[in-house]
């Protein structure tokens, strides 16, 4: 009895582990995998009607496509669909390559296999895209679209499979075109890497260049957080990566047999494909195909020329959106850069704009369907600013689609908070008028936006109405109006206005970082850091961000400045003396100082970063923020700081474990003492904050020696 029951139920064990689990590969294939995991993905649950995910892969590198390739889905649903109603989509780079019913009842997890043909297959990116269409399971003629059971999930362990054979003679499907991708794609998550490679003692002109364009795409990862890795020009991360300087600093550029641009080491100059020298000042941007042992594409872009001029201006090309939009081929010969002046300032003005001159466009924009559907607009408010006699104000002039249900709207949001909404009906159909007051309090210095949001249901809030997502439609006319009959007033420039002044009217065409004359590769990746964060302020076509190492106040430029180091490092530090609260003396001590005296003196165990702004004493009319630390890794938690709210006052201290103190104190002495007295310090409050100061540094000093003995604890265990 037993040994049947085995041979009965083992049959259907070894049918439903086939369906669970892959099917085996087979045996003389050349195959190589890459699952949606490996590229940072986890399990995607997808909801509604119709529902997609995107996904984007790495191609099989230098090497022809051959054989069966294909896409390993792994996807589970729900049980309660209409079966016949019911479809799985797949696609690749925009080319559908299957269609197949959802089985009602048998939403278990399962795989599907997805033949790809080889003329589809890209050898550097490939872009997967899957659709659910979800039919509820009922007797109505119809579906719910918003019925939490439309689900569908697909799982990480999904993959692509490439058959490959030899190695491409060519250089594949590289393209400046695509840029940034593959060096920065967002879908990888909220802090995605880009890796960096600088020469070993990188030159202000070579930094100048790394920063701009790290600041462009800073700009372009206005959801995430842009992670700058830095590597040594002797070797390449396993990664895409951009190169950044002169073709002289990178040994290795001369070896490469699949560069565009061959490298001629013994002139120092690169080549064109016809052997010919090509000027060293002359700017190159070339795409290096590489592999990790045959598998993953993993491109190199070359940014360089033969000198320093060349790498400028191949790096300013990169920073202006303007140009990369015109990228295009594997290799680009750069004559002539974006010029600085005038490219990409945005003007700040008051008066009263159209939506039309706003938004650069002569069309009424038109939204269509049902629920919520947003028209931005966008405009510009200075670092600091007042209301006289009269309040900002919108006027929006709109047209909707008749036969909308009485609980459809239109509201108005400026900043993310609602000002006003009204109903959508028959008496405001055609050409009607909301007019609504700004509040002073949601505008903010820098980029604003108005969004006017409409959301819309058909009568009855009938689910079967689908030809409503046609007909229904909603029109912000183009000569609605936004008055802003503000005037400058004078900014409060603490580091709770951060990026302010740094960044204005979108652009930072008026800032300079100063760094050391042989800046720590630490610092140098830290300041990277800054400019991503600087250039996700940014509107401007243009992010350049130039990098100076003076050593005189006559080599500054007529800029703001951002000094970032270690003190020591900075020759041009003491002359910040009299400008900044805290000050460090050549022990390393943070010394701060009150209106009449020096108030504490702390030489702190751990180390710190600390952050400062004051009035600039080399340009009158600008400011200085110096981002510093006891050490080079302190430096860091400085930088990491300038992303966070919480910022205020003129100074702030910074721990490892990224605690932040902030103080609002005067500078020195000598600069207060020349201050009307209603904007003096009262020595009571200059106690209290030094209290705190003390407080914050021995803590942290407690913290520091606690876990150095339990280290040494555990070592002598």
């Amino acid at each position: 009895m037993k040994s049947r029951f085995l041979s009965l139920i083992l049959p259907l064990l070894l049918l439903h582990s086939l369906l669970l689990a892959p099917p085996a590969r087979p045996e003389t294939q050349t195959l190589q995998s890459i699952t949606l995991q490996d590229r940072g993905y986890n399990n995607v649950t997808l909801r509604g009607l119709v529902s997609s995910a995107e996904f984007f892969l790495p191609g099989p590198g230098a090497v022809t496509v051959e054989g069966p390739s294909r896409f390993r889905l792994h996807y589970s649903h729900t049980d309660t669909l209409l079966g016949k109603r019911s479809s799985l989509t797949v696609r690749l780079n925009g080319v559908d390559l299957i269609s197949t019913p959802l089985v009602a009842g048998a939403g278990a997890e399962r795989w599907l296999d997805v033949p790809l043909p080889p003329r589809l297959v890209k050898n550097s990116f490939n872009r997967v895209e899957v659709v659910f269409y979800l039919r509820y399971a009922d007797d109505e003629p119809c579906t719910d679209p918003y019925n939490p059971a439309l689900w569908a999930t697909v799982y990480a362990d999904s993959m692509l499979e490439y058959g490959i054979g030899a190695p491409l003679a060519l250089t594949g499907d590289l393209d400046l075109a695509s840029y940034p991708m593959p060096f920065y794609r967002e879908e990888l998550g909220p802090e995605p890497a880009l890796h960096l490679v600088l020469p070993p003692a990188p030159g202000a002109t070579t930094l100048t260049a790394a920063t701009s364009l790290v600041a462009r795409l800073g700009q372009v990862s206005r959801s995430a957080t842009l992670r700058p890795i830095l590597h040594s020009a002797a070797t390449l991360p396993d990664a895409p990566a951009i190169a950044v300087g002169p073709g002289s600093a990178f040994p290795w550029l001369s070896t490469l047999a699949s560069l565009p641009l061959a490298y001629d080491g013994s002139r120092g100059q690169f080549l064109d494909p016809q052997g010919r020298p090509i000027p060293p000042e002359i700017g190159v941007l070339q795409l290096v195909p590489r592999s990790r042992g045959g598998e993953l594409a993993m491109p190199l872009l070359l940014v360089s020329g033969g000198n320093e001029e060349g790498v400028r201006r191949a790096g300013l090309t990169l920073a202006a959106r303007s140009f990369t939009a015109l990228l295009n081929g594997q290799y680009t010969l750069i004559t002539d850069p974006p010029h600085l002046e005038g490219l990409g300032e945005d003007e700040i003005r008051a008066g009263l704009f159209t939506f039309g001159e706003l938004r650069r466009t002569s069309s009424d924009p038109t939204v269509r369907g049902r629920g919520e559907h947003s028209i931005s607009v966008p405009f510009m408010m200075p670092q600091a600013w007042q209301f006289d006699n009269q309040q900002a104000q919108a006027t929006v002039r709109f047209s909707h689609a008749a036969g909308l249900d009485e609980r459809s709207l239109l509201t108005v949001v400026v900043n993310g908070t609602a000002i006003g909404s009204t109903r959508l009906g028959e008496k405001n159909a055609t050409g009607a008028t909301l007019s609504l007051p700004i509040p002073s309090s949601v505008l903010r210095p820098g980029a604003n936006t108005l969004a006017a949001t409409f959301d819309m249901a058909p009568e009855d809030d009938d689910p079967c109405d689908f030809a409503f997502d046609e007909t229904a439609w909603g029109t912000i006319h183009r000569d609605s109006t936004l008055e802003l009959p503000f005037a400058e007033g004078t900014p409060v420039l603490d580091l709770s206005a951060f990026a302010a002044p740094f960044v204005q009217g979108g652009t930072l065409r008026e800032t300079s970082v100063l760094l050391s004359p042989s800046p720590d590769p630490a610092v140098i990746s830290q300041t990277l850091t800054l400019a991503a964060r600087l250039g996700k302020r940014t509107t401007s076509d243009l992010t350049y961000l130039p990098v100076t190492m003076a050593t005189e106040p006559g080599l500054l430029p007529n800029h703001h400045l951002i000094a970032v180091g270690v003190p020591g490092t900075l020759p041009l530090l003491p002359a910040l003396k009299n400008k900044l609260p805290l000050q460090f003396d050549e022990t390393g001590a943070l010394m701060l100082q009150n209106r009449t005296t020096e108030l504490l003196a702390v030489q702190t165990q751990a180390p710190v970063g600390v952050l400062q702004t004051g009035d600039s004493p080399w340009h009158r009319g600008r400011r200085v923020l110096l981002i510093s630390g006891t050490t080079a890794e302190a430096v860091g938690w400085a930088v990491e700081a300038t992303d966070q709210n919480s910022l205020s006052g003129n100074a702030a201290i910074v721990t490892r474990e990224g605690r932040v103190a902030t103080l609002g104190l005067e500078p020195t002495r000598s600069e207060i003492a020349s201050l009307p007295p209603e904007r003096q310090l009262p020595l009571w409050l200059a106690v209290i904050a030094g209290l705190v100061v003390i407080a914050f540094l021995v803590a942290t000093a407690v913290i520091a020696t606690r876990r150095r003995n339990v280290q040494v604890g555990v070592a002598h265990e």
